[in-house]
C-alpha cells in the first residue's frame, strides 16, 4: 500500500511539473507577445509621427515654391518619409488652381503610417480705386494673387460706395475664408464689406465725417489673434469722437462710442476730431489685446487698447499723451508689436525737427512706459508719414520716416534701443502722400531682411527706387525703376514668403498715369519688372490711400486625414 501511494505521489509530482513547466511556457509566450506588440505599437507611433513632420515640411515647401513635386525618401531618425504630390482630392476629384494633396508615408522598420492633406497656396488680395469715368470711381477693384502661375488673377469688383474712393483698407481673418475691406470715399462716409473667399458681402455704413475731415484716414481695422473677431475703430458721425463696431463671423455690433476712455476733449468740440486712426493686434495666441492710437485735429496723441471685452486705458492718467505732435495733416504716428514678447510700441513725430517720441505697452506687467526721444540729425525738418513694421518671430522693428522737407529716414529697433541708420533720400517724390513704404522678408532663405521702396525725384528726374535691409546693414541703392509715384504700399506673404508692391502714379505726371505692381517669389531678392495694373487714368495728388495689399494669414491646410491600408 505505501509503495502504491508512492508511485501515486510520483505521478502527480511529474503531473504538477509537466503543468508548471506549460504555465511557464504560456507565460513567457504572452510576455514575449506582449513585449512584441508594445513594440510594434511603439514603432507605429514612431511612423505617425515621422509622417506628420513630413507633411508639415511638405507643406512648408509648397507654399514656397508651386514647383515642388514631392521628395524622399528622407531619413529622420531611426526612419524616414517619403512625400508625393497630387492635383486630386481625397475622392481623386481634379483640384482647383492653386490646391494640391501632399501625401507623405513614415517609415520606420517594417512599420508605416500614411497621412494627407489638401492644401492652398499663397493667396493675397490686392484692392484698388480707379479714376476712371462712367461713375466707376466709387467702385473697388480687387485681384487674387495665383502662387501657381506667380501672377495677380483677372480683375473683380467689390460693392459700389459712391463717390471717389480716397482711402482702402483690407484686412484678413486668421481662422476663416474672410477679408474685411473698409473704405473712405469723397463724401466721408466710412463703409465694409466682407470677403467669404467667393464673393463680397453687402456694404455696410459705418460713418460719415463731416467736411473738415474729408482728407484724412479716421478708421482702421484689425482681427484679434485669438478670438478671430474683427474690430473696426471710426471717427463717427458727429465728428468728435471715435466709434467701434465688431464683426465675429456672422454679425456685426452697434456702434459705441469711446470718447470715455479716451478723455472728456473727445466730447466737447469738432476742433479735436480724430483725424488718423491706427491699430494693432497683439500677436501672441492667447491674446485678444488690440492697441489704439489716434490723432487728432489738435495735434493730440492718445492712445488706449482693447482687452477682448471692452476699451481701457492703460494708465490711471487721462487725456492726451503729447499735445504738440509735428502734424495733423498727415500720418506721423504708428504703432506696432514686437512678435515674440507681445510688447506695443508706439512712436509719432514731435514738434521739433528731427525727434519723435516713442513709448511702449507691456501686457504681461501691465506697464505703459514713460515717453522717450528718438533723434535722427538727418531730419532738417518735422516728422510728416510714419511707418513702423514688426518683423516676423522677432522683436525688431522698422522705423520708417519722411519729414515735411522731403527727407526720407530709418531707425531699427532691436528690442531695447533704436539704431538710426544713414538718410536714404533728401528729395523724395512729395509730401501729400506717403510715397514709400517698407517689408520684412518671410521667405526663410532671407529671413532679417526687407526692403525699402519710394519715391525720389532728384533734379526732377521722378522715379521708384528699391533699396534692401541685408539684416545687419544697408545695401547699396538697387536701379531705379518706373516713372514717379504718388503712393506705395507693400505686404509679405508669411507661409510663401512672396513680396508684393503696388504703386501708385499721380495725374499729370507725363506719359500713362498707371497703378502698378512688383513682386518677388521664392526667396529671389530680385523685383519682377512692373506691370500695369490700371492704365489709367489715376487721380491728382494727393492720392490719398487708394491701393492696399494683404496675405491671407490663416493656415493652408484644407483637409487632412490618415490613410489606413
Amino acid at each position: 500500500m505505501l509503495l502504491k501511494n508512492r508511485g501515486f505521489a510520483l505521478i502527480a509530482a511529474i503531473i504538477l511539473i509537466v503543468v508548471a513547466a506549460a504555465m511557464a511556457v504560456v507565460l513567457a509566450t504572452l510576455v514575449s507577445s506582449s513585449t512584441q506588440s508594445g513594440a510594434l505599437h511603439i514603432s507605429s507611433a514612431q511612423a505617425l509621427f515621422i509622417a506628420e513632420s513630413g507633411l508639415e515640411r511638405a507643406i512648408r515647401q509648397r507654399s514656397m515654391d508651386n514647383t515642388y513635386v514631392g521628395e524622399g525618401p528622407v531619413a529622420m531618425g531611426q526612419g524616414s518619409y517619403t512625400i508625393t504630390v497630387f492635383n486630386t482630392d481625397f475622392s481623386g476629384a481634379l483640384l482647383p488652381s492653386g490646391q494640391r494633396r501632399l501625401r507623405s508615408v513614415g517609415t520606420i522598420g517594417n512599420e508605416t503610417r500614411t497621412v494627407e492633406a489638401i492644401v492652398r497656396t499663397g493667396v493675397a488680395m490686392m484692392v484698388y480705386a480707379k479714376d476712371s469715368p462712367g461713375g466707376s470711381r466709387g467702385i473697388p477693384y480687387f485681384r487674387q494673387w495665383d502662387n501657381d502661375t506667380y501672377a495677380w488673377g483677372a480683375e473683380g469688383q467689390a460693392n459700389d460706395v459712391g463717390p471717389i474712393i480716397r482711402y482702402l483698407v483690407l484686412k484678413f481673418a486668421r481662422t476663416r475664408n474672410e477679408a474685411i475691406l473698409g473704405t473712405m470715399n469723397s463724401s466721408g462716409q466710412i463703409h465694409v464689406q466682407v470677403w467669404n473667399g467667393t464673393a463680397w458681402g453687402a456694404i455696410r455704413l459705418l460713418s460719415t465725417v463731416n467736411a473738415a475731415n474729408l482728407q484724412y484716414r479716421g478708421f482702421d481695422i484689425e482681427y484679434e489673434t485669438n478670438g478671430d473677431r474683427a474690430v473696426v475703430v471710426f471717427n463717427d458721425a458727429n465728428g468728435r469722437n471715435p466709434g467701434f463696431q465688431i464683426w465675429n463671423g456672422t454679425a456685426w455690433t452697434a456702434t459705441v462710442g469711446l470718447d470715455t476712455e479716451l478723455g472728456a476733449n473727445y466730447n466737447t468740440t469738432s476742433v479735436n476730431a480724430p483725424l488718423w486712426v491706427e491699430l494693432a493686434p497683439n500677436p501672441l495666441g492667447n491674446s485678444n489685446e488690440i492697441v489704439l492710437l489716434t490723432l487728432d485735429a489738435g495735434s493730440d496723441i492718445y492712445g488706449v487698447r482693447w482687452n477682448g471685452t471692452a476699451w481701457v486705458r492703460m494708465s490711471a492718467a487721462t487725456g492726451s499723451w503729447d499735445t504738440a505732435a509735428s502734424t495733423s495733416a498727415r500720418k506721423a504716428m504708428d504703432v506696432a508689436y514686437e512678435q515674440l514678447t507681445g510688447r506695443a510700441m508706439f512712436i509719432w513725430g514731435n514738434d521739433a525737427d528731427g525727434e519723435q517720441l516713442w513709448r511702449t505697452w507691456d501686457g504681461s506687467i501691465n506697464t505703459l512706459s514713460g515717453i522717450n526721444t528718438l533723434t535722427i540729425n538727418a531730419m532738417n525738418n518735422q516728422a510728416n508719414w510714419v511707418r513702423l513694421v514688426p518683423r516676423l518671430n522677432s522683436n525688431e522693428l522698422m522705423y520708417v520716416v519722411q519729414d515735411d522737407g522731403r527727407d526720407l529716414n530709418t531707425a531699427l529697433w532691436d528690442g531695447a534701443a533704436f539704431n538710426v541708420h544713414a538718410e536714404h533720400d533728401s528729395s523724395t517724390e512729395n509730401v501729400q502722400s506717403m510715397s514709400f513704404d517698407f517689408v520684412f522678408e518671410t521667405h526663410p532663405a532671407r529671413i532679417g531682411q526687407g526692403w525699402l521702396v519710394w519715391g525720389t525725384s532728384p533734379t526732377g528726374a521722378d522715379q521708384i527706387q528699391p533699396r534692401r535691409w541685408n539684416g545687419a546693414g544697408w545695401d547699396a541703392l538697387s536701379p531705379k525703376v518706373g516713372d514717379d509715384t504718388s503712393f506705395i504700399r507693400m505686404a509679405a506673404h508669411p507661409s510663401s514668403g512672396a513680396i508684393f508692391a503696388g504703386t501708385y502714379e499721380r495725374q499729370g505726371s507725363g506719359g500713362a498715369d498707371d497703378i502698378f505692381e512688383m513682386h518677388q517669389t521664392g526667396g529671389s531678392g530680385t523685383w519682377t519688372a512692373l506691370v500695369s495694373v490700371w492704365p489709367g487714368p489715376t487721380i491728382a495728388d494727393p492720392v490719398h490711400q487708394r491701393i492696399d495689399i494683404a496675405p491671407e494669414r490663416r493656415t493652408p491646410v484644407i483637409a487632412w486625414r490618415e490613410v489606413f491600408p
